[in-house]
């Protein structure tokens, strides 16, 4: 569609649901910002889509960007509270499945395993000659030296391959906004009561474990 060059990433986003609803799911490895105002938009929006699928936010881990904030959440908190409260509300229809460092730090890609890649050629081979750049930053910025997770992969792998996921939890949550530079900005907050009885969180369906 010519029409595409005009739009913006949340009308895109927008334009897209209300010409296919129910056909597209939506994967986000970034700041929330793009989704939040497709919402806005488009207040439809989660009944529209098929699913919305988050790599974001930290559970029962530290963060990452912020002492208690993972990076996609804390560089744009508002958004991401905006969208797990759009998406996880009780009219939407489209699950919100997020994928969270408790997830994606259980998941190292060490010196062998990118071995392992390089030996299949091809585009894996281009990946794993440039894993060095990306593991020796987080070498000095998190302090793993000897692998690195894999962040992005997890939502793609979970819309292609869901089984492999073995541990999914659908959890009452909401996010924090702070100030920038408080280290609780885009803090993933949790209602894990047995009977949390006038919860103001979100349904959301996390990921926290793959085979």
């Amino acid at each position: 569609d010519q029409s595409w060059p005009s739009l913006s990433a949340a009308e895109f986003i927008a334009a897209e649901a209300r010409a296919r609803p129910g056909k597209l799911v939506v994967l986000c490895f970034s700041p929330l910002t793009n989704v939040a105002l497709a919402g806005l938009l488009e207040p439809r929006l989660p009944q529209l889509l098929r699913a919305l699928v988050v790599m974001g936010g930290s559970v029962y881990r530290p963060g990452n960007a912020a002492p208690l904030a993972e990076a996609n959440f804390h560089h744009d908190s508002l958004a991401a509270r905006t969208v797990v409260r759009m998406f996880g509300g009780s009219g939407a229809t489209a699950p919100l499945v997020l994928a969270p460092l408790d997830l994606t730090h259980d998941v190292m890609f060490g010196p062998d395993t990118i071995k392992a890649v390089a030996a299949l050629g091809g585009a894996a081979r281009l990946f794993a000659e440039a894993w060095p750049v990306y593991q020796s930053a987080y070498c000095t910025l998190g302090g793993l030296c000897d692998g690195a997770p894999l962040h992005d992969a997890h939502p793609v792998a979970w819309l292609l391959e869901p089984t492999i996921y073995s541990k999914m939890a659908e959890m009452l949550m909401d996010v924090h906004v702070a100030p920038p530079g408080d280290p609780t900005d885009g803090m993933c907050l949790v209602d894990q009561r047995r009977t949390p009885t006038g919860s103001a969180g979100s349904r959301v369906l996390v990921l926290l474990d793959v085979d």
